[in-house]
């Protein structure tokens, strides 16, 4: 299946990211995610330690979050584009 394959690489690619997105400085050099950003990395990790666990269900794992295998593709690439979801996400999946 394509989502196992994005799940598993998605370590690769969010450990390689670069770039600039929803985060500011704490004016102490560390980054803060905004809300809506720190939402989307727990979703996103949910989803990936549920669908690791429970391979073969996969689309009904992303059905029951309201995601189908191409948005949750486009959230792992947007949180792959912002160094701290990446560091954020990568802590939750355990990476």
């Amino acid at each position: 299946m394509k989502l196992l394959g994005a799940i598993i690489l998605s370590a690769g690619i969010v450990s390689c990211s670069s770039g600039g997105g929803g985060t500011t400085s704490a004016g102490n050099g560390s980054s803060v995610m905004s809300a809506a950003d720190q939402s989307k990395v727990d979703k996103a990790a949910a989803i990936a330690k549920a669908i690791r666990a429970n391979p073969e269900r996969a689309d009904a794992i992303l059905s029951q979050n309201g995601m189908t295998e191409q948005l949750f593709d486009d959230l792992l690439y947007e949180i792959a584009s912002d160094p701290e979801m990446s560091r954020a996400y990568s802590e939750r999946v355990g990476q």
